[in-house]
Formats: structure tokens, sequence, C-alpha cells
């Protein structure tokens, strides 16, 4: 190579050199379903996903500099524990009242912001905060965690569970009358006739809370609940639910795509020990019930809240979910005290899609039961003429549930 030759090659590497950057960022490009064109994210962006309704794809980009929004456990009694042990109420009031005062120390106008409270079934709050305050957050002396206000889905638009109440209500008498039932969804759409026609004291739907929209209206824009809704207690226009006397309770808390968020399902555990917001009222519900699930552990703040409402006297029945694999109970299905329940056929085999146990993070034994959820009868409040088909309540021991929950030598006991 001659002289004049070397300097212009040292020349071109020196300027390739001030070019480009030493550490280029890494750029993710999403192909999303139904779109032609990738979408090339920006550098730093990220992606997370979970299953969706149906067995869709739910993704979210994730932007390093945006603020995030948790879950902040705090330390102090919820009111509801601290009420049944003679504990001090209002305890967890102050501390989340502590919280508020102290972000607002801690943070420049817009960096952090209290969205939601939770003093009831768990202690905490739901937070908006600056990526770069969250060690300052998690340093605060009573606070016990910090959680990612994580998204939650409906996951029975394909595991309707038949459950045979006509004899129940036949032979022993019962169907629910001056029993209380939550249900904790997509809302419920009251003008049905299944449900009356009307909502608010005195209706079968006698109150709830939309709090996907921040009002007192929890009417379906999905579907979803007031499915759930039908199943759990329709009576009118064709529907016959399995408790037909019960009294309903709507807290939405997933929007019209059937998603949510965390926050929201315990906004709607929180209230449904206090629907009327008075509490010299006694109109705490006596069954929740949640369709719905996402990512967790049973230490997670929905699991915690789920377990204090079952220590507190309330039925907390939960779908396991559609995952169709093992290891894939999510939360709140996953909370030790939930009653969780998996899909199986007629013939006692496990549903394809139905969620198997036993839970990754514990190997609690799960689901609790399982009930028919493939190719049968799915009653929905808004077709009329459906009706909830009765009877097949399957055994905990049988084949089906050993395989689901991931116990398939023998029956054994669920493990606390």
């Amino acid at each position: 190579m001659t002289p004049r030759s070397l300097v212009r090659t040292l020349v071109l590497i020196a300027i390739a050199c001030v070019a480009a950057p030493a550490h280029p960022a890494t750029q993710l490009v999403l192909r999303r379903p139904g779109s032609a064109a990738p979408e090339v994210l920006p550098p730093g962006h990220g992606i997370t996903w979970a299953g969706g309704p149906g067995g869709t794809l739910v993704t979210r980009t994730l932007d390093p500099a945006a603020p995030l929004r948790l879950l902040v456990a705090l330390d102090a009694p919820p009111a509801a524990a601290a009420r049944l042990h003679g504990g001090d109420v209002s305890a967890s009031t102050r501390v989340a009242d502590q919280l508020r005062a102290d972000l607002a120390a801690l943070a420049r106008p817009g960096e952090a912001r209290v969205t939601r409270t939770f003093t009831q079934v768990w202690s905490g709050a739901a937070v908006t905060l600056a990526p770069e305050l969250l060690d300052r957050l998690r340093a605060l002396p009573y606070v016990r965690g910090v959680y990612a206000d994580d998204s939650v889905h409906a996951v029975l638009d394909r595991s309707v569970p038949l459950i045979r109440a006509d004899r129940v209500r036949t032979e022993l008498g019962v169907d629910g009358t001056g029993i209380r039932i939550g249900i904790v969804d997509t809302g419920i759409d009251y003008t049905h006739p299944a449900f009356g026609n009307g909502f608010g004291p005195g209706h079968r739907v006698a109150g709830g809370y939309d709090f996907v929209n921040d009002d007192a209206d929890p009417m379906d824009d999905a579907g979803h609940g007031t499915h759930v809704a039908g199943i759990a207690a329709g009576n009118g226009g064709g529907v016959v639910g399995v408790a037909p006397g019960a009294t309903l309770y709507a807290f939405k808390v997933l929007n019209q795509n059937g998603n949510g968020v965390a926050s929201w399902i315990l906004a709607g555990l929180d209230r449904a020990l206090d629907p009327d917001g008075n509490p010299a009222t006694d109109d705490a519900v006596q069954i929740v019930n949640l369709s719905l699930g996402g990512g967790g552990n049973p230490n997670d703040p929905m699991s915690q809240a789920i377990d204090q409402l079952s220590d507190l006297g309330v039925t907390c029945c939960v779908a396991a979910g559609n995952s169709g694999a093992y290891f894939t109970i999510g939360s709140p299905g996953c909370a030790r005290s939930a009653i969780t329940v998996g899909a199986s056929t007629r013939s006692d085999a496990i549903a394809y899609f139905s969620s198997r146990g036993p839970v990754s993070s514990t190997l609690d034994l799960k689901p609790d039961l399982v009930a028919p959820g493939r190719r049968s009868s799915r009653p929905h409040p808004a077709v009329a003429g459906s009706r909830c088909p009765g009877p097949r309540w399957p055994r905990r021991t049988s084949p089906a549930w050993r395989r689901c929950c991931g116990n398939s030598t023998r029956p054994g006991r669920r493990r606390r």
C-alpha cells in the first residue's frame, strides 16, 4: 500500500468512527396482527405482552421515559381486617394520606400522582410516577412493596362452566334469595329483562360502580359481564340462572375490549364490602365472581385482596384462565383462598384451553375444581330463550381435576 493510499484509508476510518455511534441503540420491529406495515419502535423502547380474550395477543409498548403506573403496598392493616380484629380502622387511610403528601414534597408538579387509594381489603395506592423517582418511593419507611399496575383481561369467553342448579332449587328450595353477588367484570346490562330492566335499590342489580370511567353507572359495553351475571342470577326474558333469587352488584373493572389494569380490580374488590359507600348500611356482598386474570403470584396485591376478602367471609370465585398449559394459573386465580375454576369437557377430560396448575411460584395445587366448559351451551342474557343448563359438578378427585391441577398421580390435598 502506497503512503498516499494509506493516508486515505486512515482518514476514511476516522470519519466512520466519528459518524457511527460507539453503542448503537437497539430498535425493535413489531408487526401487529392485521397491520401490513411493520412498526419500528423508537430507540430504547420495548414491549410487553399477555394473552388476551379468545387467545389473542395483547401488546403494550414500553417507553423508558414515560411515567410508571405502579401499585404501592403500604405498611398498615386494611380497615376491614382492623375492624374484624379490633385494630385501628383509620390506619390505612392515614398512611395513604402520608404517601400523597410525601410524593408532593419529593416531586416537581406533574411528576408523581396518587390516582386511587385502597383501604378496605388491601392497604395501598395506585401511583403514576416519573421513573427517576422510583428508588425514592421505595425508600419511604412505610412502603412495603412496589408492583407494576399490570394489565388484566376477561378469560371466560371460551370456558363457561355448566352448573346444573335446577335440582338445588326444586329439591332443596334454594334459589339464592337473600344472597348478594358482586360481578367484578365489564359491568352488567341491567336493562335486559333477565335483570328486571332497572338499576339501584329495589332492583335485581341493586348497585355498583364503573371504575373504568369513574362514574356510578356500571353499564356493560362488552357483553362479558352480562354473560357472567346471567349465569349467576339471571331470571327473566328466557334466562334462568344458577341463583335466580340473588341480588347482583356490578363492579365494572374491564373496558369495552375486556381489558383492564390491576388497580381497577382492586378498586372493585374494595367496594364489594360497601357497595353504596355508606358504612351504616349492611350491603356487603357475600360472593364475588372474577372471570378475569393476568400475570402475578399468590403474594401480589390482587391475590392479597382475595385472601383478605375470604378471611372476612366472602366467597371468592375466580376463573383459572385460558392459557392451556401447566404452570399457567395467573392472578388472582392463584390466590391461596380463591375457589379457582378450570374447564373440562363433558367426558371428564381437560378442555384444551384451560389453564393448568400447579401455581408456578409456590407449587400450590390449582384449580380447586373443574367444570364442563367445552362444546357446552353458553347462556348469554342478550339472547332470548337461552337458559342456564343444569347440574354437573365434577369431583375434585376426578382424573380431570388431577391432571388440571398438576397432580396426575393421586388426589391429595392442595397445599396452603
